[in-house]
């Protein structure tokens, strides 16, 4: 009996330490969760849309992004990006053909919500998918710069790069906030050139 009270308390010892393990990293997880939803709010309260917005066109992107998946993973659903704004969608990246592009159009069209598609989506050849990387990195480059100038507010930007050619989707606060935000991306060095499809937010008009 003395034995079996004595391997009781030794479990008890080294399970408590577990336990105090497994609390803290569920704590943890909790305190990153709410950080990141604090700062996902925060930055869609600073969008010229308004939360109701962000939220809105985040549900029109997810149901592309599902369409796409559901057609085809590897010739649409990786290759083309997505931005919606308003539930304005643009379209970016490349595809191997021009049915796969026409495609892409028609699904995302047909997502309720959607109230117009730019299609900039580039038809490639099998060798000739460009320089992801590269893109990638300039993708960085303009966010970084946009975030740096205090004349603008960068949430009120989506970007997209491809090609070496910056594709800007956004609600502007001003036309002179639409215009640096342009700029600035004109003098990222390695862009070929800026495509903006940025609406300007009239005054008296809601968020």
């Amino acid at each position: 009996m003395t034995e079996l009270l004595s391997r009781t308390t030794h479990l008890r010892r080294l399970a408590l330490p577990l336990v105090a393990i497994a609390l803290a990293g569920l704590l943890q997880a909790c305190a990153a969760a709410v950080a990141t939803g604090g700062a996902t709010a925060v930055s869609a309260a600073a969008d010229e849309r308004g939360i109701g917005g962000v939220v809105s066109d985040a549900d029109i992107r997810a149901g592309i992004a599902r369409r796409y998946f559901e057609r085809q993973v590897d010739d649409l659903y990786r290759p083309v990006h997505i931005q919606v704004n308003q539930g304005r969608v643009l379209l970016t990246g490349r595809v191997s053909t021009q049915s796969w592009k026409s495609e892409a159009v028609s699904i995302a069209r047909g997502v309720p919500g959607v109230t117009q598609v730019m299609d900039e989506i580039r038809v490639v050849g099998e060798g000739d998918l460009g320089d992801y990387a590269r893109d990638t990195w300039l993708t960085t480059k303009v966010r970084a710069a946009l975030l740096a100038d205090k004349t603008v507010n960068s949430f009120n930007y989506n970007i997209e790069v491809s090609g070496a050619v910056v594709y800007l989707i956004g609600l502007a606060a001003s036309d002179a906030e639409h215009a640096r935000a342009v700029e600035i991306a004109r003098g990222i060095s390695g862009v070929k050139r800026v495509v903006s499809y940025v609406e300007v937010k009239r005054p008296g008009a809601g968020a």
